[in-house]
Protein backbone atom coordinates (compact mmCIF):
# COMPACT_ATOMS: atom_id res chain seq x y z
CA UNK A 1 0.00 0.00 0.00
CA UNK A 2 2.75 2.47 0.88
CA UNK A 3 4.32 2.22 -2.56
CA UNK A 4 1.04 3.32 -4.12
CA UNK A 5 1.17 6.75 -2.46
CA UNK A 6 3.58 9.26 -3.97
CA UNK A 7 5.80 11.56 -1.90
CA UNK A 8 5.54 15.23 -2.98
CA UNK A 9 8.61 16.24 -5.04
CA UNK A 10 9.68 18.86 -2.49
CA UNK A 11 9.74 16.20 0.27
CA UNK A 12 11.55 13.45 -1.63
CA UNK A 13 14.98 14.60 -0.41
CA UNK A 14 13.97 13.28 3.03
CA UNK A 15 13.78 9.81 1.46
CA UNK A 16 17.35 9.69 0.16
CA UNK A 17 19.61 6.76 0.95
CA UNK A 18 22.98 5.43 -0.12
CA UNK A 19 23.60 1.91 -1.37
CA UNK A 20 26.63 -0.11 -2.34
CA UNK A 21 26.69 -3.77 -3.29
CA UNK A 22 28.25 -5.89 -0.54
CA UNK A 23 31.98 -6.42 -1.15
CA UNK A 24 32.14 -3.68 -3.78
CA UNK A 25 34.96 -1.12 -3.75
CA UNK A 26 32.98 1.42 -5.74
CA UNK A 27 31.61 4.56 -4.15
CA UNK A 28 28.05 4.16 -2.84
CA UNK A 29 25.26 5.44 -5.07
CA UNK A 30 22.61 7.86 -3.79
CA UNK A 31 18.98 6.96 -4.42
CA UNK A 32 15.78 8.81 -3.64
CA UNK A 33 12.37 7.24 -2.99
CA UNK A 34 9.40 8.79 -4.79
CA UNK A 35 6.81 6.76 -2.86
CA UNK A 36 6.16 6.18 0.82
CA UNK A 37 8.04 3.33 2.44
CA UNK A 38 7.25 0.77 5.09
CA UNK A 39 8.61 1.69 8.56
CA UNK A 40 8.64 5.43 7.91
CA UNK A 41 6.83 7.02 10.85
CA UNK A 42 4.60 9.20 8.66
CA UNK A 43 3.70 6.57 6.03
CA UNK A 44 0.71 4.93 7.76
CA UNK A 45 -0.95 8.27 8.52
CA UNK A 46 -0.40 9.61 5.02
CA UNK A 47 -1.65 6.42 3.39
CA UNK A 48 -4.75 6.30 5.60
CA UNK A 49 -5.42 9.91 4.59
CA UNK A 50 -5.10 8.89 0.92
CA UNK A 51 -7.54 5.99 1.44
CA UNK A 52 -10.05 8.23 3.19
CA UNK A 53 -9.66 10.99 0.58
CA UNK A 54 -10.34 8.46 -2.18
CA UNK A 55 -13.48 7.33 -0.32
CA UNK A 56 -14.68 10.92 0.14
CA UNK A 57 -13.97 11.89 -3.47
CA UNK A 58 -16.01 8.97 -4.85
CA UNK A 59 -18.68 8.59 -2.16
CA UNK A 60 -21.45 9.49 -4.61
CA UNK A 61 -20.54 6.49 -6.82
CA UNK A 62 -19.88 3.93 -4.05
CA UNK A 63 -21.49 5.10 -0.78
CA UNK A 64 -21.39 1.73 1.05
CA UNK A 65 -17.81 1.04 0.02
CA UNK A 66 -16.77 4.56 1.04
CA UNK A 67 -18.24 4.03 4.51
CA UNK A 68 -16.44 0.68 4.76
CA UNK A 69 -13.11 2.24 3.82
CA UNK A 70 -13.43 4.77 6.62
CA UNK A 71 -14.70 2.32 9.25
CA UNK A 72 -13.04 -1.01 8.54
CA UNK A 73 -9.46 -0.35 7.47
CA UNK A 74 -6.59 -0.44 9.93
CA UNK A 75 -3.63 0.85 7.88
CA UNK A 76 -3.67 -1.67 4.99
CA UNK A 77 -5.85 -4.36 6.58
CA UNK A 78 -9.55 -4.39 5.72
CA UNK A 79 -11.56 -6.31 8.32
CA UNK A 80 -15.29 -6.71 7.84
CA UNK A 81 -18.04 -9.20 8.46
CA UNK A 82 -21.18 -9.56 6.36
CA UNK A 83 -24.05 -11.97 6.93
CA UNK A 84 -24.65 -12.81 3.27
CA UNK A 85 -22.18 -14.14 0.69
CA UNK A 86 -23.75 -12.14 -2.14
CA UNK A 87 -23.38 -8.92 -0.13
CA UNK A 88 -19.74 -9.78 0.59
CA UNK A 89 -18.95 -10.27 -3.11
CA UNK A 90 -20.82 -7.08 -4.03
CA UNK A 91 -18.91 -5.15 -1.35
CA UNK A 92 -15.59 -6.57 -2.54
CA UNK A 93 -16.35 -5.52 -6.13
CA UNK A 94 -17.32 -2.02 -4.99
CA UNK A 95 -14.23 -1.72 -2.80
CA UNK A 96 -11.98 -2.80 -5.64
CA UNK A 97 -13.54 -0.28 -8.07
CA UNK A 98 -13.55 2.55 -5.52
CA UNK A 99 -9.95 2.16 -4.43
CA UNK A 100 -8.72 1.66 -8.01
CA UNK A 101 -9.94 5.21 -8.62
CA UNK A 102 -7.33 6.31 -6.05
CA UNK A 103 -4.58 4.09 -7.49
CA UNK A 104 -4.90 1.30 -4.92
CA UNK A 105 -5.04 -2.37 -5.89
CA UNK A 106 -6.72 -4.63 -3.35
CA UNK A 107 -5.55 -8.24 -3.15
CA UNK A 108 -5.57 -11.30 -0.86
CA UNK A 109 -9.20 -11.35 0.23
CA UNK A 110 -10.51 -14.31 2.16
CA UNK A 111 -13.79 -15.50 3.61
CA UNK A 112 -15.25 -18.28 5.72
CA UNK A 113 -17.32 -19.25 2.67
CA UNK A 114 -15.72 -21.20 -0.17
CA UNK A 115 -18.45 -19.84 -2.50
CA UNK A 116 -17.42 -16.28 -1.71
CA UNK A 117 -13.74 -17.12 -2.22
CA UNK A 118 -14.55 -18.70 -5.60
CA UNK A 119 -16.46 -15.58 -6.66
CA UNK A 120 -13.62 -13.34 -5.45
CA UNK A 121 -11.09 -15.45 -7.32
CA UNK A 122 -12.99 -14.77 -10.56
CA UNK A 123 -12.50 -11.03 -10.13
CA UNK A 124 -8.88 -11.35 -9.02
CA UNK A 125 -9.33 -10.71 -5.31
CA UNK A 126 -8.66 -14.16 -3.82
CA UNK A 127 -5.56 -16.32 -4.00
CA UNK A 128 -5.89 -18.62 -7.03
CA UNK A 129 -3.91 -21.55 -5.58
CA UNK A 130 -6.45 -22.99 -3.14
CA UNK A 131 -8.11 -26.31 -4.08
CA UNK A 132 -11.33 -26.56 -2.08
CA UNK A 133 -11.66 -30.29 -2.72
CA UNK A 134 -8.38 -30.98 -0.94
CA UNK A 135 -7.82 -28.11 1.47
CA UNK A 136 -9.49 -26.57 4.46
CA UNK A 137 -9.88 -22.82 4.58
CA UNK A 138 -6.67 -21.15 5.72
CA UNK A 139 -5.77 -19.61 9.05
CA UNK A 140 -5.06 -15.95 8.41
CA UNK A 141 -3.21 -13.58 10.68
CA UNK A 142 -3.66 -9.84 10.80
CA UNK A 143 -2.82 -7.34 13.49
CA UNK A 144 -1.70 -10.10 15.85
CA UNK A 145 -5.08 -11.83 15.69
CA UNK A 146 -5.39 -15.22 14.00
CA UNK A 147 -8.62 -16.06 12.19
CA UNK A 148 -9.53 -19.63 11.33
CA UNK A 149 -11.68 -19.49 8.19
CA UNK A 150 -12.85 -23.08 8.64
CA UNK A 151 -14.30 -22.56 12.14
CA UNK A 152 -14.77 -18.77 11.77
CA UNK A 153 -13.06 -18.20 15.12
CA UNK A 154 -10.58 -15.55 16.25
CA UNK A 155 -7.65 -16.71 18.36
CA UNK A 156 -4.58 -15.16 19.90
CA UNK A 157 -1.13 -16.67 20.05
CA UNK A 158 0.72 -16.04 23.28
CA UNK A 159 4.19 -17.14 24.16
CA UNK A 160 4.34 -19.96 26.66
CA UNK A 161 6.02 -19.15 29.94
CA UNK A 162 8.49 -21.62 31.47
CA UNK A 163 6.64 -23.81 33.96
CA UNK A 164 9.22 -23.25 36.71
CA UNK A 165 8.39 -19.52 36.86
CA UNK A 166 5.93 -18.42 39.51
CA UNK A 167 3.02 -16.67 37.82
CA UNK A 168 2.80 -13.32 39.57
CA UNK A 169 0.31 -10.55 38.84
CA UNK A 170 3.08 -8.66 37.07
CA UNK A 171 3.97 -11.61 34.79
CA UNK A 172 0.31 -12.32 34.11
CA UNK A 173 -0.33 -8.71 33.05
CA UNK A 174 2.80 -8.84 30.91
CA UNK A 175 1.47 -11.93 29.08
CA UNK A 176 -1.94 -10.33 28.54
CA UNK A 177 -0.49 -7.06 27.26
CA UNK A 178 1.74 -8.92 24.80
CA UNK A 179 -1.33 -9.65 22.68
CA UNK A 180 -1.62 -6.89 20.09
CA UNK A 181 -5.24 -5.92 19.60
CA UNK A 182 -5.86 -2.41 18.26
CA UNK A 183 -9.55 -3.10 17.73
Amino acid sequence: MFHQVKVPVEDQVAYRFVYRTAGSNQAPLTYQMTVHVFRSVSSPTICIFAFNRTADDHRDQYPEAADSVQRNFYVDNYLDSLDCGDRAVKRARQMKKLLQLGGFNLTKWTSSSSNVISALREIGLALPTMDFDLEKLPIEQTLGVMWNGETDMLTFKIRKQPSHDVLTKRKFLSIISSVYDPL
